[in-house]
């Protein structure tokens, strides 16, 4: 088969190299191709910038670099397999590969007619591979990733030695594009051995200014952990710190320090729309003495997505870029953030669990009344436990019935979720049990919880009962529980989802058999007063989850009609 779809003369090269030109998220640049079929083994570079980085499979090992120099290895199973099978396409023609192939029927494609082709190779993630019937040659690639699919087309196809290749590639995944223009390709290349190394981390651009370790106060509201730092000197700037982030500022913190931006780029989170972005570069991110120097932030208008439902007045987020740096712990007890440097040995976990990383984001494996799977850690999640929407399908017996309390779960990028609410008899991680936790089931079919790649989502109601150290080098956290382990798990008893909207306490959803479903309140109502005073957003859900049976007083203004509403809390969960 491959020798049909790139040329019979393929099959015997030692190696190839690939490079060409790259204009990924609206910036251009440069990206270069190594592979040696006989091991297996490929690397992909792109130089674009602030989304430039690498990766590669060595045979045996998947890794990725960012574009800082910070390597690790790729060891979640979706990312690893996803790496093999590129490892396989970069090896054009190497029929020593074991492969699953099956025929999955004709397609019309720009007017023309394709084969479409489902590809496993041994160890890889399953692709589609559409081959135009008139020149076999591959017209389109389609790989499913855990929420949606990257397409890729060929055009422009020119002989190489015998060996026909696409000159042009465009590639479309969540809106977002990439168009790669070959300009040489050389054979049986001497430098791609020593290419195909996976390379040491180089980054230096971080410090403690001399400290041993430093540490960082925050504001626990929610279960939101907010911390203050320093942009370019200026600020302080207030962040959520987020282990499922990336590093984040609003538009009006980027003008305040007059950053230029560059490119476009649509992303996604909980909800279902995808939001548009630019980057940034910052000089220097300093956390009371810990310090980031020429970083890369997205540029997100906060206040039209996740900003409408947190506690406070959010700045930006901060996440894996600084934890990707220094060992850090989360002591939630005392409020608390220690950052400390890798000496010479690794540092001392309590109770130390492996994690792999799921995008950004680490991967712990965990169990749901006694069904295991693969659970970020999210300190930027505020509830307990998120079960994906094909996780629940698979397993109804964990599921509440029909008439469980159903509405909005939250909201993040992209907009909000969906679930029915429950709680699960025990979850465990590691060595923890921890019972009768309050949990979201998912009912959303786009958006991060319709991922088919982890099993939930843990947030910071349940490491918040943790001092937690986060060692990314190694993949391994640490989990020291402190005197709120064994406290139960508590939810509004209200059934109200309320935001931010302008300065007004706003009605966003009401949750089904709940307190307030049985009220005449409704979506868009605004909440003027609670027990007779104005209340803030943090002040609000904090009343609400009060105790059982307890009366609270809303004054509910709609239009032009404002009217009490008697609401007796309840434990709906």
């Amino acid at each position: 088969m491959h020798a049909a779809l790139y040329g019979q003369s393929a099959v015997n090269r030692t190696s190839v190299h690939l490079h060409g030109a790259l204009v990924i998220l609206g910036i251009t640049g440069t990206a270069d191709i190594y592979a040696i079929p006989s091991r297996r083994a490929f690397i992909e570079i792109d130089k674009a910038g602030p989304v430039s980085g690498s990766e590669g499979f060595t045979g045996t090992t998947a890794w990725s670099s960012d574009q800082y120099g910070i390597v690790r290895q790729e060891r979640f199973p979706s990312e690893r397999a996803r790496m093999i099978s590129l490892a396989y396409r970069a090896a054009l023609a190497s029929t020593g590969w074991p492969v699953a192939a099956q025929f999955a029927g004709e397609r019309p494609l720009n007017g023309s007619r394709v084969d479409v082709l489902r590809i496993t190779p041994q160890g890889g993630a399953q692709f589609e591979l559409w081959v135009d019937a008139k020149t076999g040659l591959p017209a389109r690639l389609v790989q499913p990733l855990s929420s949606g699919a990257a397409t890729t087309d060929f055009s422009d196809y020119r002989s190489f030695k015998g060996v026909k290749i696409a000159t042009a590639q465009h590639t479309t995944v969540g809106g977002n594009t990439a168009d790669f223009r070959l300009s040489s390709v050389s054979f049986n290349d001497a430098g791609a051995a020593a290419a195909l190394l996976v390379p040491p981390t180089t980054a230096q651009d971080y410090t403690l200014n001399g400290a041993p370790s430093v540490t960082v106060p925050f504001d626990l509201v929610e279960n939101h952990v907010y911390v203050r730092a320093k942009l370019d000197g200026k600020g302080p700037y207030t962040f959520i710190f987020d282990t499922g982030g990336a590093n984040i500022i609003t538009p009006q913190v980027a003008a305040d320090l007059k950053s230029a931006e560059q490119g476009n780029a649509r992303i996604g989170g909980i909800g279902a729309t995808r939001e548009q972005t630019s980057f940034t570069r910052v000089k220097s991110l300093d956390l009371n003495g810990a310090e980031l120097r020429d970083q890369d932030f997205i540029v997100l208008d906060i206040a039209r997505s996740f900003g409408i439902a947190t506690g406070l007045h959010v700045d930006g987020l901060i996440g894996h870029e600084v934890l990707a740096r220094f060992v850090t712990t989360f002591d939630y007890a005392n409020r608390r953030i220690i950052f400390t440097l890798r000496g010479n040995g690794d540092p001392v976990l309590s109770n130390p669990l492996d994690f792999a990383f799921d995008g950004d984001t680490p991967t712990i494996h965990a169990s749901v009344d006694g069904i295991n799977g693969w659970f970020t850690v999210d300190t930027g999640a505020r509830g307990s436990l998120s079960l994906v929407t094909p996780f629940v399908a698979a397993h109804p017996a964990i599921a509440p019935t029909a008439n469980a309390p159903t509405g909005t779960l939250g909201i993040g990028v992209g907009g909000g979720a969906t679930a029915r609410f429950g709680r699960i008899r025990d979850l465990r991680i590691g060595a923890f049990s921890i019972p009768n936790v309050v949990t979201s089931f998912s009912t959303t079919n786009t958006g991060a919880f319709s991922s088919s790649s982890i099993s939930g989502n843990i947030g910071g109601a349940v490491w918040k009962r943790f001092a937690i150290t986060f060692d990314y080098p190694d993949q391994r956290i640490g989990l020291q529980p402190n005197a709120a382990f064994s406290l139960p798990d508590t939810y509004d008893r209200s059934g109200l989802f309320l935001i931010n909207a302008g300065g007004d306490l706003t009605v966003y959803d009401v949750l089904t058999h709940t307190p307030a479903a049985s009220q005449d309140i409704r979506k868009g109502d605004i909440i003027a007063s609670i027990d007779g005073a104005t209340r803030s957003l943090s002040q609000a859900r904090e009343m609400l989850q009060g105790p059982a049976g307890q009366h609270v007083t809303l004054s509910v203004k709609r239009g032009a009609d404002q009217h009490n509403v008697n609401l007796v809390l309840s434990d709906y969960l």
